[in-house]
C-alpha cells in the first residue's frame, strides 16, 4: 500500500519514515509490560485499575498488529512513539485508553472481552488512539498549538468542558481514526464491516459537534492551520448523507 501523503497524522516538522514500521509479528506484545510502582499509584489515583499480563492475550495483540499494519505510516507512528504498553481493566463491552504528556513514550490500553477480528481492531483503535495523542504532543513541545491556555468549550467526548487543547487533541485523534478505518477492507455486512461502519458514523456525528468558531479563538496561527487541514480532511472523505 502505498501512504497518502495527506493522510491525518503527517504533521508538519515530525514526519515518521514507513521504513520505520515494524515487521516482526509480535512487536506489540513484545512492549506490554508491567508499570512501574509509582505509575501505578498514579494512574489508580485518577480512577483507572491495572491489569494483569496474560499470557493467553498474545494471539489478540498479533492480531492487532496486523490490524495497525493495515496503514504502514500508521504503524511506523505507533512503534515510534509507543516503547511500553500497560494494560487497564474495564467493564464487558467497554474499552478504556489512557496516555499523559509526561510519559511520552508509554500507553495504557485495555483488553476487549472478545477475540475475534473486531476484538482486536478494537484493541488496534485503543493502542492507536493513545499513540496519536503522544505524537501531537511532540508537535506541542516544538510549536504551541493553543493560546488560551485557561479557556475550555464543550467536547463531544466528555459530559462537561474541556481545554482548547485537549479539543484539539480529540479531533487530531478521532480525524485520524477515521482514516484509519478507510484502509480497513471488510464486506459491509460482516461483523468488521458493520463495526467500521457504526465507528466512523459515531466519529463524524462527534466532529460535526465541535463548536469550530470558540475552538479556533484559543488557538495560535499554527492550531488554527492543523485544525482546518484535519476538518477539511475529514469531510472531503465523507460519503455522501454521512453527518
Amino acid at each position: 500500500m502505498i501512504p497518502r501523503l495527506d493522510e491525518p497524522w503527517h504533521l508538519p516538522d515530525l514526519e515518521v519514515s514507513v521504513a520505520d514500521a515494524p515487521s516482526q509479528p509480535d512487536w506489540l506484545w513484545s512492549r506490554v509490560v508491567a508499570p512501574p510502582r509509582d505509575i501505578v499509584s498514579h494512574v489508580q489515583a485518577g480512577g483507572l485499575r491495572i491489569a494483569g499480563i496474560k499470557d493467553a492475550d498474545r494471539d489478540l495483540f498479533t492480531n492487532a498488529t496486523e490490524a495497525i499494519t493495515w496503514s504502514p505510516s500508521l504503524a511506523a507512528l505507533v512503534t515510534t512513539r509507543v516503547a511500553a504498553v500497560h494494560l487497564l481493566w474495564a467493564d464487558p463491552d467497554h474499552d478504556v485508553s489512557h496516555s499523559e504528556p509526561h510519559w511520552r513514550d508509554r500507553i495504557f490500553v485495555s483488553v476487549p472481552d472478545r477475540h475475534d477480528e473486531v476484538g482486536a481492531l478494537r484493541l488496534a483503535e485503543g493502542v492507536i488512539h493513545e499513540a496519536l495523542h503522544l505524537h501531537l504532543t511532540e508537535l506541542e513541545a516544538i510549536s504551541p498549538l493553543v493560546c488560551d491556555l485557561s479557556g475550555t468549550l464543550a467536547s463531544p467526548w466528555r459530559s462537561g468542558p474541556r481545554s482548547f487543547g485537549g479539543v484539539l487533541h480529540g479531533t487530531f485523534v478521532f480525524v485520524s481514526l477515521a482514516a484509519y478505518f478507510d484502509a480497513v477492507i471488510a464486506p459491509s455486512n460482516s461483523p468488521v464491516g458493520r463495526h467500521v461502519d457504526q465507528r466512523r458514523a459515531e466519529i463524524a456525528r462527534e466532529l460535526s459537534a465541535i463548536d469550530r468558531s470558540i475552538l479556533k479563538a484559543g488557538l495560535t496561527e499554527r492550531g488554527i492551520a492543523l485544525l482546518s487541514r484535519l476538518l477539511t480532511w475529514h469531510e472531503s472523505a465523507l460519503p455522501t448523507g454521512v453527518i
